[in-house]
């Protein structure tokens, strides 16, 4: 299964706010990197609190994460979780209850697709000539 959470809460507002760092070496290039990775780590926090309450929600066997921003102002987290063919529906149903609960997010969900994100890595191969 797979859901997409899009975060436009106001209090990442400011962390959203791309710091963009001088060309020169100095105390401005250290103070404005210092100030882009504490809105990283506040990003990141965010984004994991967010997912830690999407894995209680809907309890997967596994789940894969991934965070990124998107404009103007909002992060997107995308969840690929991994859970039993047996259980979609209920799954599904869980919908609602998280949709309600994860306040200034925009919750879709989608699937069930195929288990991808869950390969072992030597087993991921391209087709080819075999």
């Amino acid at each position: 299964m797979h859901i997409k959470l899009v975060v436009r809460d106001g209090s990442l507002r400011e962390a959203m706010i791309d710091i963009q760092l001088p060309d020169t070496v100095g105390g401005d290039y250290l103070s404005k990197l210092k100030v882009k990775a504490s809105r990283e780590r506040e990003r990141q926090t965010k984004a994991r609190a967010l997912s830690v309450q999407v894995h209680k929600l809907f309890n997967p066997l596994e789940e894969e994460v991934s965070c990124k921003k998107v404009a103007p102002e909002g992060m997107l987290i995308d969840i690929a979780h991994l859970i039993d063919s047996k259980s979609v529906e209920k799954y599904q149903n869980r919908y609602s209850t998280a949709a309600k609960q994860l306040k200034n997010c925009e919750v879709a969900i989608s699937g069930p697709w195929p288990p991808y994100h869950f390969l072992p890595g030597k087993l991921r191969t391209v087709a080819g000539n075999s």
